[in-house]
């Protein structure tokens, strides 16, 4: 491709909505753009070009890498106001800033899970809120933890376009993805970023210029609880599998789409298995898988949190059923869906005969035949009546 005299510009500098990026620590931070040629450059504010990284299309081996990519850009987040207290509710999710005991700090993603009201006060004519929320982090190194702070450490996530010329740029990218027959899937990297100068390490400066706070302040009344799990660690066998089995999932729903929002909600790229199903049944279920026990920790923590639902477009909820780490993954599946080799290892076989009239084989048959027809027919009977209640809880709630 040419490359242009000019580079084009983009972000706050080219009069665009500023983004922020997730770097390689999982932090927050704004940037602006640069596309020179097909070359992309992201430029982190407030920093010299030191810590800028280049990229091009040809370095994503997959189309996986581009979505990821992709995702690692957000409208920049909204710092939350004295006045803004009452929007922050239970379950939502924000960026928080962390503060460390080196004193850097840096904007992660956390859900909220308490929220204290208290009687706001007034300085020098000022609304001063009073309020203390209780965070849990979603990424970087305190994930898992909680927090306790003020509503200086929040921000409100935003929606919003994508700038322009990052749109430019995942889109060349897209095409020579679908361009190049290689195999092999190796995540892209910056081809320009200094190795042993990590940008995240370096940009206390840029953070605190998105927050009129201390990190003084922060330590005030920041109080941190671990509470993450412990997990099953991988040995030398074999890998770990970490495993989350869903029902309730609607029937024409795509693992592709399963996948981005999970990724869209938690910055995690899990496997997802979605069953078939029968014409009768209102529902199908499916399978995340992850291979951490940080991603399992992080996922489970977004579908079991209790301030909040996964619901379909249709209304219908996620319900998660069962959950499994170690090794023998196979066990697992086959409980949530049987297969020919669950039934072996139970002593049984696939084969088939016929059994005749008047033989005790055939009585036996006629009962079990008898007794699956009766379990059947009450389901679907069971099942007419969950969508007689779902449709009208819809109805009563006033939800088409």
């Amino acid at each position: 491709m040419a490359v242009p005299e000019n580079p084009s510009i983009g972000g706050s500098a080219a009069g665009e909505e500023p983004l922020e990026y997730r770097s390689s620590d999982e932090a927050w931070y704004d940037v602006d753009f640069s596309l020179d040629g097909d070359r992309l450059t992201i430029k982190y504010r407030s920093l010299s070009s030191t810590f800028d990284e280049v990229y091009e299309p040809g370095k994503f081996e997959s189309a996986d890498d581009v979505n990821a990519f992709r995702h690692r850009f957000r409208p920049s987040s909204l710092q939350a106001q004295d006045t803004d207290c009452r929007r922050i509710v239970l379950g939502m999710k924000v960026c928080g800033a962390c503060c460390f005991d080196d004193g850097d700090l840096h904007y992660y993603d956390a859900f909220v899970q308490g929220v204290d009201h208290k009687e706001h006060s007034f300085e020098n004519g000022e609304e001063q809120c009073s309020y203390s929320f209780t965070l849990k982090w979603q990424n970087g190194p305190k994930v898992g933890m909680i927090m306790t702070t003020g509503i200086g450490s929040v921000c409100f996530l935003q929606d919003g376009p994508l700038d322009r010329i990052l749109v430019d740029f995942i889109r060349m990218s897209r095409k020579a993805v679908m361009n190049s027959s290689r195999q092999s899937r190796v995540v892209s990297t910056p081809i320009s970023q200094t190795p042993d100068k990590e940008p995240s390490k370096r940009m206390r400066q840029e953070a605190l210029s998105r927050q009129q706070i201390t990190s003084e302040q922060l330590k005030d009344h920041g109080t941190y609880l671990d509470t993450r799990a412990a997990g099953v660690a991988s040995n030398v066998q074999g890998r770990c599998h970490y495993m989350v089995a869903i029902e309730n999932m609607e029937k024409d729903l795509s693992a592709s789409t399963v996948l981005e929002f999970i990724h869209k909600e938690t910055t995690i790229s899990p496997e997802a298995h979605i069953f078939p199903s029968l014409k009768t049944d209102l529902f199908t279920r499916g399978i995340l898988k992850v291979h951490s026990e940080r991603d399992f920790r992080v996922l489970l923590e977004f579908l079991e949190n209790p301030h909040h639902i996964v619901v379909s477009s249709h209304k219908r909820p996620w319900v998660v059923i069962e959950k499994f780490s170690g090794h023998d993954y196979k066990s697992f599946v086959s409980n949530i869906m049987p297969t020919m080799e669950h039934w072996h290892d139970k002593g049984r076989n696939s084969e088939l005969k016929v059994v005749n009239s008047g033989t005790e084989e055939h009585t036996l048959a006629k009962k079990h035949k008898e007794n699956y027809t009766e379990f059947y027919h009450h389901q679907k009977r069971l099942l007419k009546r969950l969508a007689f209640e779902e449709d009208k809880i819809l109805q009563q709630s006033g939800i088409s």
